[in-house]
């Protein structure tokens, strides 16, 4: 569900880009960064090891990238960002479910 909302702030954030309302887009890159610092610290690196290590780095490089793509009014960089979140979005859903597990067993 995180991804979801992370993905809807970014694309509220182009569109608001697009349309010229800078308090809009404000809104939503701050509240997609929150959700990125959420992520960041629900990784469990023990766990999760070198993945945890990949995503880690991931979500900062995202969180530095959508900063530069606010301040300097990119949606290219937006698009970037966008592409990777929703990358790692659809990869989640590929791994299933405890209860999709037990079914296969």
């Amino acid at each position: 569900l995180l991804f979801v909302g992370l993905t809807d702030r970014i694309a509220l954030a182009r569109n608001a880009l697009e349309k010229g309302d800078r308090e809009a887009r404000a809104i939503a890159v701050t509240k997609a960064q929150k959700i990125l610092f959420g992520l960041r610290d629900s990784l469990d690196f023990e766990a999760g090891g070198e993945l945890a290590i990949n995503l880690d780095s991931l979500y900062d490089y995202c969180l530095r990238r959508l900063t530069r793509a606010h301040a300097r009014e990119d949606d290219e960089i937006f698009a970037e960002v966008m592409d990777l979140m929703v990358s790692i979005r659809e990869a989640w859903k590929e791994i299933p479910t405890t209860k999709e597990l037990a079914k296969v067993q």
